[in-house]
């Protein structure tokens, strides 16, 4: 379907592809389809692909005209709708949160941009339901990936946009949860026994070394303690640190971020470190740590010390707010799967701090077994 036949569908109204093949097919495949209101579509001029296409919708009465109307022409359902900050209160005025939620687009991610961090604009933003606010000139790379992450959070029923901070609920399942940490973590631990004398065995033939890494980590509370692993890196591995800092898989220039520290095929890692990384069996001493009442089967995970003293603002340290996990919300939405922002790991973390629950958890540990075989060597 070419632009003219779309522009008919629609009873006329405007719709300009922003990017469009030269070659104007006769039939218009959409793999995947990006809403722009206002002027945020000048930024993303000659940024489509064979894959992504941009339509730019002139005025906020025609975007709600087309999630009113997107059901009955059978389109490909838009991944996202990105709106110019300067049409949010003509999109409050028409509905348009009510009207969206009452279609297929949904779960489109839907963001709002402005040039500058205004309050009012990111409440207004929230007001209609937007899944991120954005501020400063967008990088078509970085707005893509966050598409991508936001979808990843629509499984699981959460939001991006600021969720109520009720402190109550911080405790409210101790009980239970450490409970299930205990049957669990025992059960685990006396079936996986065999295991861990197969994997001290292979390390020490192999390398060098202890058969386990000891490292100090935060949990809850900032609380400091012995974390265990089994050791994947060759001997005194941390002295190398500064050398590769160049190949952080977090690196930033912003210096007002936190910086965490993770390398893609670290040439630390040995041959059978590497195996069980991948298979996530370096893990294994934690439920040592989860018997102890260090960490818990699901929660944020236990920071080194070098990182968790970076997070010690009210945005960032409310991750303390939890247990420290086995497994959690970071792993099976993003451990392995490509590169992580800074903003999103503590976002990921803050939302489990939120949305924590008995449920929550049981979810989170079905999940966790699709992961365990990572993407990438990290």
């Amino acid at each position: 379907m070419n632009e003219i036949a779309l522009q008919k569908s629609f009873s006329g109204y405007e719709l300009d592809f922003i990017t469009q093949s030269s070659s104007e097919p006769k039939s218009f495949q959409i793999k995947k389809l990006m809403l722009c209101l206002g002027d945020i579509s000048n930024e993303f001029l000659g940024a489509g692909s064979d894959n992504i296409n941009f339509v730019k919708i002139h005025s906020a009465f025609d975007l709600v005209y087309l999630v009113e109307n997107w059901d009955k022409e059978g389109f490909e359902i838009p991944e996202a709708i990105f709106i110019d900050d300067t049409h949010l209160a003509k999109l409050n005025a028409e509905g348009f949160s009510d009207r969206r939620q009452k279609s297929k687009l949904k779960n489109s991610v839907l963001i709002v941009f402005s040039e500058r961090e205004n309050e009012l604009t990111r409440h207004a933003a929230y007001s209609i339901n937007a899944d991120d606010y954005c501020y400063g000139v967008p990088n078509i790379d970085v707005v893509l990936n966050k598409v991508d992450f936001l979808k990843k959070l629509k499984p699981f029923g959460l939001d991006r946009k600021e969720i109520e901070f009720n402190p109550k609920n911080l405790h409210k399942n101790n009980y239970e949860k450490r409970i299930f940490d205990i049957v669990f973590a025992s059960i685990a631990l006396l079936i996986s026994l065999p295991i861990f004398l197969i994997i001290a065995i292979v390390i020490k033939l192999e390398s060098r070394g202890p058969i386990f890494y000891i490292s100090k980590r935060a949990g809850f509370g900032f609380k400091v303690f012995d974390f265990y692993k089994f050791r994947t890196m060759r001997k005194n591995a941390d002295s190398e640190l500064k050398k590769l800092k160049h190949l952080n898989q977090y690196n930033n220039d912003n210096d007002d971020q936190p910086s965490f520290f993770k390398v893609k095929d670290d040439p630390r890692i040995t041959a059978v470190g590497k195996i069980l990384r991948n298979t996530s069996l370096d893990e294994l001493p934690q439920l040592i740590n989860i018997l102890k009442g260090e960490m818990s089967i699901v929660g944020n995970r236990p920071l080194p010390l070098y990182e968790a003293c970076q997070l010690t603002k009210d945005e960032s340290a409310e991750r303390f707010l939890v247990c420290s996990g086995l497994t959690g919300l970071w792993q099976v939405l993003k451990r392995g799967n490509g590169e992580i922002s800074v903003e999103e790991r503590i976002l990921l973390d803050k939302i489990y701090a939120r949305k924590q629950s008995f449920l929550f958890d049981l979810k989170i540990i079905l999940m966790t077994f699709s992961a365990l075989i990572q993407k990438e060597s990290v």
